[in-house]
């Protein structure tokens, strides 16, 4: 196992370089990279950060997230609204699982000892991926399993009908028979209006997880940025 003194923890600058390492690395996803992260930090006002760690001057592992300040405390989060981010790794070139579990390990070691003399508090939500956590229990992190969907999305739309139960189906008919239709309407006002009604109409309505004003920001940024679509 490396020593995680080996590695060298430096922030990464080039944009292209870090989604090209997105693309490949384990845990990456399309919410860690730059275009995504700029529209968190467009929405947030923060500013986001990208830690990588290096070995041999080759980038091995990285974390990623909003930088938030608030007086003496300094925190490292995933962005509000994206449903993964933080730590990435290189896929290791070994059919070893051993191989595997010693790379990942000794730089996710470095990267959690660099972070706890950074920031005064790290919240962090890994990709499905990524489901080693004993370095961060170790470490005395506190760890919790988070539970998503994962749906494949042909591009055969009539396979995606199919696989809906037949009771759904049926309201999607029912529905068209009445006059609803569905179309493609670019309105960020409008997603926060529906987004504040959905909880203020809840059984136990309360404060929404995400302010209403973010949500609006994220979702105009997001659209002008040609990643999301509304309808």
């Amino acid at each position: 196992m490396p020593d995680p003194d080996s590695f060298e923890i430096a922030d990464v600058t080039d944009g292209e370089a870090w989604d090209g390492f997105v693309g490949t690395a384990v845990g990456g996803t399309a919410f860690s990279t730059t275009a995504w992260l700029r529209c968190a930090r467009e929405a947030t006002g923060c500013e986001d950060r990208i830690h990588g760690c290096y070995r041999r001057g080759e980038l091995v592992a990285a974390v990623s997230g909003l930088h938030l300040s608030k007086r003496y405390r300094s925190q490292l989060v995933t962005p509000p609204l994206l449903p993964h981010g933080g730590f990435l790794h290189r896929p290791v070139d070994s059919d070893n699982p051993a191989r595997w579990e010693s790379a990942r390990n000794s730089s996710a070691s470095s990267l959690i000892r660099f972070l706890e003399t950074k920031y005064s508090s790290v919240r962090l939500t890994h990709s499905p991926e990524l489901v080693d956590t004993r370095e961060f229990s170790w470490a005395g992190w506190d760890v919790g399993p988070r539970y998503t969907y994962r749906l494949p999305l042909p591009a055969d739309r009539q396979k995606l009908w199919q696989r809906l139960e037949r009771r759904t189906r049926t309201a999607v008919r029912k529905a068209e028979k009445e006059g609803y239709r569905f179309r493609r309407l670019d309105d960020p006002e409008l997603v926060r209006r529906q987004y504040e009604l959905v909880y203020s109409s809840s059984p136990n309505p309360g404060r929404p997880p995400v302010e209403s004003a973010l949500v609006e920001r994220f979702a105009r940024a997001a659209s002008d940025a040609g990643l999301t679509e509304m309808y």
